[in-house]
């Protein structure tokens, strides 16, 4: 699901940054037929995103090892979901239309608060989904309980990676090459899910963590060399254009 949600989420972004220089220009006619055609697009893919993955939901369930007594709830889950797929699209389009159009104050405002927040959610996030997970756990028995533990020591190791991975896939958007997280962040989940496919029956639930993280430093490395390689470009480019060169 969470690689549904971030295609969509991350087509939002870089269509937001469409959104930003047509406003920018004042070219009232450019930003509306940007905002039809980014519409219309958006839904045929998120439809057809949703159709897919309910008519595959057998296979997905075979493949991730769901136990028997789970696939009904699963299922029904995942195909409540999917079919919220088109909703999410438009409103994080519109979301973006708004941040797009708004005056500079406000945009910095935005932003400020946007920062706040991913300063805030370290705690906030951090308590309510600790809460769940132990609370689960606990009520699963000891054994659990210590996987659980085990699992969130592994994992809290690489969250340093996790944060810088998406500062550099918030400046690759935010300069309108959202084609590079979008590439980093599919090729990330991708080696995350053949990872724990490959690790489970050793590690068990550990797997899952030490695939997050290899996943996370793979991105951020990507990522960073990117940027690197961006900024050197740039560097050698200025200096070709100087005078007297």
């Amino acid at each position: 699901m969470n690689l549904f949600t971030f295609f969509l989420v991350g087509a939002c972004t870089g269509i937001s940054v469409l959104f930003s220089q047509s406003f920018g220009k004042g070219a009232d006619r450019e930003l509306r037929n940007v905002f039809f055609q980014s519409f219309i697009f958006g839904l045929v893919i998120s439809a057809f995103l949703a159709t897919g993955g309910i008519a595959g939901l057998g296979v997905i369930c075979t493949l991730i090892r769901v136990p028997s007594s789970l696939i009904s709830p699963v299922r029904i889950y995942l195909a409540v979901v999917l079919l919220g797929l088109p909703a999410t699209y438009v409103y994080n389009l519109c979301s973006a239309l708004l941040r797009s159009a708004g005056q500079s104050a406000i945009a910095g405002f935005t932003a400020a608060t946007r920062i706040e927040g991913f300063a805030n959610s370290f705690g906030d996030s951090g308590c309510a989904a600790t809460a769940v997970f132990i609370g689960q756990a606990y009520g699963a028995g000891e054994g659990a309980l210590a996987a659980s533990v085990s699992y969130l020591r592994l994992i809290s190791v690489f969250y340093l990676f996790c944060f810088t991975g998406n500062t550099f896939a918030g400046y690759f958007d935010g300069i309108g090459k959202v084609q590079i997280p979008f590439a980093g962040a599919a090729s990330h989940i991708t080696l995350r899910i053949i990872l724990s496919a490959l690790l489970i029956e050793k590690m068990g639930l550990s797997s899952v963590a030490l695939a997050c993280g290899a996943g996370w430093i793979y991105a951020s490395i990507f990522w960073a060399v990117l940027k690197r390689h961006r900024t050197v470009s740039r560097s050698c480019g200025q200096r070709l254009t100087e005078p007297g060169l």
